[in-house]
């Protein structure tokens, strides 16, 4: 009897782990969202063409542009969000970003950028 009470416990348990983080994924849309508006006041414009959660804590971005300023944008085919958790403020925590390397010739001026890491 108290086998069968310590199992049920177990796998109530561990039932209630996954459950748990299954609901802990974070809607890549809202991250996207709100990473837009935060980029929207320093003057940038990102737009994406899909987020997707990979049912962790990681957001892939497709299809990526990052707007500068008149008319002029980067373009990224992917961008990696990494550690994506809730805040307490009803925000996101980001751990880490991979930005790929990418390449841009305008106005006689040539943008080479060997790709980035960012992390905290």
């Amino acid at each position: 009897m108290f086998q069968t009470i310590l199992k049920t416990s177990a796998a109530t348990a561990i039932i209630s782990v996954m459950a748990t983080s299954a609901m802990a994924a974070v809607d890549a849309q809202d991250v996207l969202s709100r990473l837009a508006a935060q980029l929207e006041l320093q003057g940038l414009e990102l737009t994406a063409d899909s987020a997707v959660n990979d049912g962790s804590d990681n957001i892939l971005l497709s299809g990526v542009r990052l707007g500068v300023g008149e008319g002029e944008s980067f373009e990224f085919d992917q961008f990696a969000l990494q550690g994506v958790v809730d805040a307490p403020n009803d925000g996101y925590v980001v751990s880490r970003m991979a930005i790929p390397q990418f390449q841009s010739d305008a106005e006689g001026m040539t943008i080479n950028f060997a790709g980035a890491l960012i992390e905290g």
